[in-house]
């Protein structure tokens, strides 16, 4: 008899755990626009539009994201730890590329298209731009046919 009770207790509190944890996740549920849900596992953070590449540092303290989307392209700084963004810093445009210096005190993003790459301080837990690397020259050129401009790189380094 008090081996049934036992069962009957774990069955009623795996069901409870259950029925909770159900109601959890429900309540995180996100609808997208093609009618799908997402459900995300553990915690998030929200960050800018269309989050394209995120960069963490060697110490793992802080961490780098570029949001790449329709709207302000930006760079977040972002502490691990509190997960508190520290810095939010607009640019005119940037795609992939993202990496911390070894001693943490530089940010290098992509330029996007603009055949460059710049170069962030941190300083204070703020980005400062400090320095950009051109990594070619880009020379433009007029299509006679197309009455458009067509950009062509050259002496890419």
């Amino acid at each position: 008899m008090k081996q049934i009770f036992n069962l009957i207790l774990l069955l009623y509190s795996v069901a409870t755990y259950g029925q909770t944890l159900n109601t959890q996740l429900e309540s995180r549920r996100v609808m997208l626009p093609n009618g799908w849900s997402l459900t995300p596992a553990g915690r998030s953070l929200e960050v800018g539009d269309l989050p394209l590449n995120m960069a963490v540092s060697s110490s793992q303290k802080l961490m780098a994201v570029t949001n790449n989307g329709q709207g302000k392209q930006t760079i977040q700084l972002i502490d691990t730890k509190t997960e508190k963004i520290l810095d939010n810093v607009e640019i005119p445009k940037s795609f992939y590329g993202l990496k911390f210096s070894r001693d943490e005190k530089s940010l290098y993003a992509s330029g996007g298209n603009d055949n460059w790459i710049l170069k962030y301080a941190i300083v204070e837990n703020k980005l400062i731009l400090n320095d950009s690397l051109i990594l070619g020259k880009k020379c433009l050129l007029l299509d006679i046919q197309e009455f458009s401009l067509i950009s062509i790189f050259k002496n890419v380094v």
